[in-house]
């Protein structure tokens, strides 16, 4: 060691500052090797053949173990939760109003004098986003799947806002190296995708790095039941995640779809326009309480159903029907 040091010394004479200057850079790599610990491992999955899938390009984050625990304690998501299912029992309560207002809509369009036949409902044709029949089931099960996604690990890595210590992706085999500074408790946290078909898996892992080699797998996911894992969180499957919808879209959708129920059957009962106007060509005769009343040529009606060769028409806070024939509807269609 002594001939080691009187060595270096001659040679810092004779150089001068540029072997000092290399001396010491050995000195940091040397120092800073001995400082780092080297994490390897590989994120892959089971399919439910048995066979193994390598994920590629999946990026791998090293954390303080402590940090990351205080991070995940800290993510409160109990009010986005509380929120969304509220949201859920809303659209729950409002099904039964909206098939009162369906069932209202058929029945006037069917309570007719006339033999029966094929009913023209128009407020059913075009409602604001689309049919209301049909909008309302896809509101359902988008406010389910948010309610769904708030309550999965999908949400939750949302919330982790600390750095890492370090990252890397894995390569094509699904196989990661990182360095990380020694003396510290690390956990590793990655987020993976898989296409199968035209849908989308996900898979979610928040776990220990207790040696220096670590795979993330089905065993240790976050949806798994095994106790690896730092978090337990149900699985989140969504077609798409892009198609996921947010709450202030889903709550205009409901207001919409509320209003647009509400709308309907106002207009479809009697004494309201609901499609549009005719003017009679000849006198009709119509009933009036116990007796007949003549409504001249000329009079102007509003109109909702066309059955069968005749219009509902609505005179007086009172629906009648008259035939087409004796209108100017057809000039007008």
């Amino acid at each position: 060691m002594v001939l080691a040091r009187r060595r270096l010394a001659r040679v810092v004479v004779r150089t001068g500052t540029s072997v000092v200057i290399v001396a010491f850079v050995g000195l940091v790599s040397c120092s800073h090797g001995l400082l780092e610990r080297e994490i390897s491992g590989q994120v892959f999955v089971v399919r439910n053949d048995g066979q193994s899938v390598k994920l590629g390009l999946v990026e791998v984050q090293i954390f303080d173990a402590k940090d990351l625990a205080n991070q995940l304690r800290s993510a409160s998501l109990t009010n986005d939760q509380a929120e969304a299912e509220k949201l859920k029992k809303r659209v729950e309560q409002f099904e039964p109003e909206l098939n009162r207002v369906v069932d209202r809509l058929s029945e006037l369009a069917h309570a007719v004098p006339l033999e029966s036949g094929d009913v023209s409902l128009p407020h059913l044709k075009s409602s604001g986003q689309g049919l209301i029949i049909v909008d309302f089931p896809r509101l359902k099960m988008d406010v389910s799947q948010y309610a769904d996604y708030l309550r999965s690990a999908a949400y939750l890595f949302t919330k982790i806002a600390i750095k890492p210590l370090a990252l890397a992706k894995t390569d094509a085999d699904g196989k990661f190296t990182v360095r990380v500074p020694r003396g510290r408790n690390l956990a590793a946290v990655a987020a993976a995708q898989r296409y199968v078909g035209d849908s989308e898996e996900l898979y979610f892992w928040a776990v220990n790095v207790p040696g220096n080699t670590i795979a993330l797998s089905n065993d240790n996911e976050a949806s798994s039941p095994r106790g690896e894992s730092l978090v337990h969180c149900p699985s989140f499957h969504q077609r798409m995640m892009s198609d996921l919808k947010e709450k202030p879209e889903l709550e205009a959708r409901l207001a919409d779809l509320i209003q647009q129920a509400s709308n309907l059957l106002t207009q479809a009962e009697p004494g309201h326009v609901t499609i549009g106007s005719i003017k009679l060509l000849r006198p009709v005769s119509i009933q009036v309480g116990s007796g007949t009343s003549i409504l001249p040529a000329g009079t102007e009606l509003n109109y909702s159903v066309i059955q069968n060769g005749y219009l509902r028409v609505h005179y007086a806070n009172t629906t009648y029907w008259v035939p087409q024939d004796q209108t100017d509807f057809s000039s007008h269609h």
